[in-house]
């Protein structure tokens, strides 16, 4: 049974207790906030969102790490391009571009298989709930820029010192 008191005073919490024990003619009755049943009810779904976060925080340092070596490997293939093309003028925005080229068409290829998976686990992780929110595009959108953002910021972060190299050190240390 659920009441609703206006005000939490202890003496009219004890009234309505005395009250109920009486007419129901129960030995004990106690009485609890509907917030702390709340949080019972959610309280699995809480800790399955900390477990997520946590999953998605390691995750998210194991991608930065991956995509950091992914960078320093591709960096160290083309600092010869990269030389050549300071030489000839380039500006780093134009070489940060020229490297961002082939990691973006990488992230392009997987972007359908990431939506999908991504609305398919939404669609299953809302089901338990009887009240659901809809699966916009705009959800997936931010997810996108969030990404795009990570991406540009560890490529700039790990580029940044092979783009700024004298290009005559570079190609002497090739040459040999």
């Amino acid at each position: 049974m659920l009441l609703r008191i206006s005000s939490p005073v202890h003496e009219e919490v004890r009234i309505v207790e005395s009250t109920i024990q009486r007419l129901l003619e129960q030995p004990r009755v106690t009485l609890c906030r509907f917030q702390d049943t709340f949080y019972r009810m959610y309280q699995e779904v809480r800790m399955m969102r900390n477990r997520v976060a946590l999953v998605f925080s390691l995750a998210l340092s194991l991608v930065i790490l991956g995509l950091m070596g992914f960078v320093g490997n591709e960096l160290n293939n083309r600092m010869k391009e990269i030389a050549i093309r300071k030489v000839n003028g380039a500006s780093m925005n134009r070489i940060f571009l020229l490297l961002f080229h082939h990691l973006g068409s990488l992230f392009l290829l997987s972007l359908p298989f990431v939506i999908a998976s991504a609305y398919y686990a939404g669609s299953l992780w809302l089901r338990q709930f009887a009240v659901q929110i809809s699966l916009t595009w705009k959800i997936f959108v931010s997810g996108l820029l969030i990404t795009i953002f990570v991406i540009c910021m560890t490529l700039l972060l790990k580029s940044w010192r092979g783009i700024r190299i004298n290009p005559a050190e570079t190609l002497k240390m090739n040459r040999e």
